[in-house]
């Protein structure tokens, strides 16, 4: 026996196949899914179809807010990401976990506003993985902790990754080629996600507020969200099979 898969889920037919090549053909088929539907998040901008600059009115049961992201085929590295202002947003009913792990592929375009949301349940109430501030560091910030950070560029991009275990919170920046740009972990009061099982919605590129200025400027290519805190060694996986790498 060389391998063994299993997944607690019913995976298309297309999904099969393509789990079938991975386990043939090794680690570089193994990068060329993103979903298989065991995530609690998952959102690939290659699974969008249309033109240069379709809205994007949908993307895996998320459904946009007030002005819709849109479509830019080529938009991160030459492969197709969600070009957000900072008045797009998605949206999904959902309850909110105990612990998350989450991790985006994404470029956030410039210094202008604040907080930035990525993606996150509650504006200081839950979680969100999202800028600091103005600053160029990004957080996974749970209740109203705004620690830890970790450093980024404007105008490049990176996987971002956040981790809470519930009684800390780790945040990554990785760099395209797999590597860690920066990181860092806290341990504090606040570094918990509170009331498990509450209903709130998860928002994409926008806070529950959706305050003028608070939303996502940049791009996205690829999301994923699960409820369940990662060891290092995954997060840093996790973000290469964002990458394709």
């Amino acid at each position: 026996i060389r391998s063994i898969v299993a997944y607690k889920a019913a995976f298309t037919d297309i999904d099969v196949g393509n789990l079938v090549k991975k386990m043939l053909f090794g680690t570089a088929a193994m990068s060329s899914t993103l979903c298989y539907g065991t995530e609690w998040v998952c959102l690939n901008a290659d699974d969008i179809s249309g033109n240069e600059n379709t809205a994007v009115t949908s993307w895996g049961g998320f459904s946009s807010l007030y002005d819709a992201p849109i479509l830019k085929k080529t938009g991160i590295n030459g492969l197709p990401a969600i070009q957000f202002s900072a008045n797009s947003g998605l949206k999904r009913d959902d309850t909110t976990p105990s612990q998350v792990t989450a991790c985006a592929y994404a470029m956030y375009s410039d210094s202008t506003g604040y907080w930035n949301q990525i993606v996150g349940q509650g504006h200081d109430q839950y979680w969100v993985l999202r800028r600091y501030g103005d600053q160029n560091k990004m957080t996974m910030h749970t209740q109203n902790s705004n620690e830890p950070l970790a450093a980024f560029d404007y105008g490049k991009p990176y996987v971002f990754c956040g981790v809470s275990r519930g009684n800390s919170n780790t945040v990554w920046v990785f760099n395209t080629d797999g590597s860690v740009a920066s990181t860092l972990s806290s341990s504090c009061s606040q570094c918990t996600i509170p009331s498990a099982g509450t209903s709130k919605e998860i928002m994409v590129g926008w806070s529950t507020l959706k305050k003028n200025g608070e939303g996502f400027k940049g791009l996205i290519r690829s999301i994923v969200v699960l409820k369940t805190a990662l060891g290092d060694a995954d997060v840093a996986s996790l973000a290469k099979k964002l990458l394709g790498i």
